[in-house]
């Protein structure tokens, strides 16, 4: 079953019952099969987002405020490929918990409104 959405779909999962890989897979297009059963569900994607994000700071680590523009503008397919690594993680990691980001950012952003 694949999504028209990619991201919103995946992420709204409720329920049990559902194929992790076959769904991940089908809904972003990028192999799975290779990671299940490696170390826990919720451990491998949180350790990548952690690596990925890393990898996005460093776009950005040195840059001073006026250059960044600049920096974006050069470097802008890497740094949206970082920023696509980490939205890959955090579908699996919201598969892997049966979470809805949706869900759970609009109750976040909630929270910080308070």
């Amino acid at each position: 079953m694949a999504f028209q959405e990619p991201l919103s779909g995946l992420v709204t999962l409720s329920g049990g019952g559902h194929d992790r890989g076959r769904i991940v897979g089908d809904t972003i297009g990028f192999p799975t099969g290779e990671r299940l059963g490696t170390v826990s569900y919720a451990e491998e994607p949180s350790a990548a987002i952690c690596v990925e994000a890393a990898e996005l700071l460093e776009q950005f680590q040195w840059a001073r405020d006026a250059e960044v523009a600049e920096l974006v503008i050069r470097e802008r397919e890497s740094i949206e490929n970082e920023i696509a690594d980490i939205a890959i993680f955090l579908t699996y990691l919201c598969a892997d918990l049966n979470v809805s980001l949706p869900d759970i950012v609009r109750r976040k952003v909630d929270l910080n409104r308070k």
